[in-house]
């Protein structure tokens, strides 16, 4: 069949509103002198890790990728420790990285004695993250501040009216969550010139140049902020992200080893070094990266179903159609995972059930342009040439200029 080409889902990061990320600033950035406290019966191994978080909360908040590499060493030798996902859980949220931090805060919570603490922190996260089709959600690693578009704009029209001292990344990302480009590269510009040696606010630019395409100004950003911060996990992951998107897969896989070596417990990192391996036709490798990634978060549909994707290419079309399914079962909103399971289908010569997962696909995406060509080529094979017809006429509809225009064209006025 034709296509046979790879398809991808996104990670996309969840992200908190602003009077969330305001009430955890306060919290993360006094924690420098909380009193640690372990159980009545500590270890030497526990009384270790507790010295080690101490002087990790030292470097914050102005040093939080250090305070990550101290930490990831002090749960290394007590991982029920809970002040040491705290420490993280702050450092990460400071750089920027939500999905990271509230993850370390659900370990807090699980693990320490400080309810008070726990339960403050518990509210300010719960029914804060964003769904997947959030407009203002973020692609890889942004603070997401805005919940809403309706949010963003409350916040722009406060800004320009009330406010003495501007914050302009954080109207920028109003901006972005707006999809007004051009304004949030002016506020970035203007908060780098007030403070040129924040890491951050180069990596919020990556991301505005990634979502106009500008891969390479999107790189040299993220170059800048590692300059700055070599372990800022942010920028590192955004880069490995655009150079992913920019065609540079060996830079996507430095820049991912580089992430999991300072973090092993994200998944996005290893899914999306997935999708790298993917790309350079390494499906082996890539079932690798997806394993580790579910290791970490079983459920995730994204990471089956581009597992999936790579077991098909290995003409492994069990373990491919078993993937979607559970991808199917877990999001059967997705059209991506009806059209993967097409594709089985289809290399399996079950027509019919090929058909039908390419009508499934459509019904939820009818702008869906890769469903309508598989459409028609298994109507072709099932000798439904009027139906092929149509579906190539949708094809090229959404997609007039594609490589296999001339040969549709040619069966289109052949069985018109």
């Amino acid at each position: 069949m034709r296509m046979k080409f790879l398809l991808v889902g996104v990670l996309l990061l969840s992200s908190i509103v602003a009077h969330a990320q305001s009430s955890l600033e306060a919290i993360c950035s006094n924690l420098g002198g909380r009193d640690l406290v372990l159980s009545e019966n500590f270890t030497s191994e526990e009384l270790e890790a507790q010295l080690m978080v101490s002087l990790a909360l030292s470097n914050l908040p102005d040093k939080p990728a250090a305070a990550i590499n101290i930490i990831n060493e002090a749960i290394s030798i007590a991982d029920d420790y809970g002040d040491a996902y705290l420490g993280r859980g702050c450092a990460y949220f400071l750089q920027g990285d939500m999905e990271r931090a509230e993850a370390d805060f659900a370990r807090f919570i699980q693990f320490t004695h400080d309810t008070a603490l726990a339960e403050t922190i518990s509210g300010l996260i719960s029914g804060t993250a964003q769904t997947n089709t959030n407009v203002c959600a973020m692609n890889i690693r942004s603070p997401g501040t805005f919940e809403s578009p309706a949010e963003a704009q409350e916040f722009i029209d406060n800004f320009n009216t009330n406010t003495k001292t501007p914050d302009y990344d954080w109207r920028a990302e109003a901006y972005l969550c707006l999809g007004e480009y051009d304004l949030a590269l002016d506020d970035l510009a203007a908060a780098i010139a007030l403070a040129p040696n924040s890491p951050e606010y180069y990596s919020l630019r990556g991301i505005v140049y990634r979502r106009l395409g500008e891969y390479e100004l999107a790189i040299t950003d993220y170059n800048t902020a590692l300059e700055l911060d070599p372990d800022y996990l942010s920028a590192l992951n955004g880069r490995a992200y655009s150079s992913y998107l920019y065609g540079d897969y060996e830079q996507c896989i430095e820049d991912y080893d580089r992430s999991i070596a300072l973090d092993d417990q994200d998944h996005i990192a290893f899914g999306n070094r997935g999708l790298c391996y993917d790309a350079l036709g390494d499906y082996e490798t890539a079932i690798t990266d997806y394993n580790a990634a579910l290791e970490i978060d079983p459920d995730n549909a994204i990471i089956i179903g581009n597992r999936a994707v790579s077991y098909r290419m290995l003409e492994e079309y069990d373990l491919a159609l078993a993937g979607n399914n559970l991808a199917i079962e877990i999001d059967p909103n997705d059209p991506f995972y009806y059209v993967e399971r097409g594709l089985v289908y289809y290399e399996l010569g079950q027509y019919v059930n090929a058909e039908a997962d390419f009508l499934a696909a459509i019904e939820l995406n009818q702008n869906y342009a890769s469903a309508w060509l598989n459409l028609g080529d298994t109507q072709r094979q099932l000798k439904d040439n009027p139906g092929a017809v149509e579906s190539y006429q949708r094809y090229l509809e959404l997609y007039p200029d594609s490589a296999y225009a001339e040969e549709l064209r040619d069966f289109i006025a052949a069985h018109s």
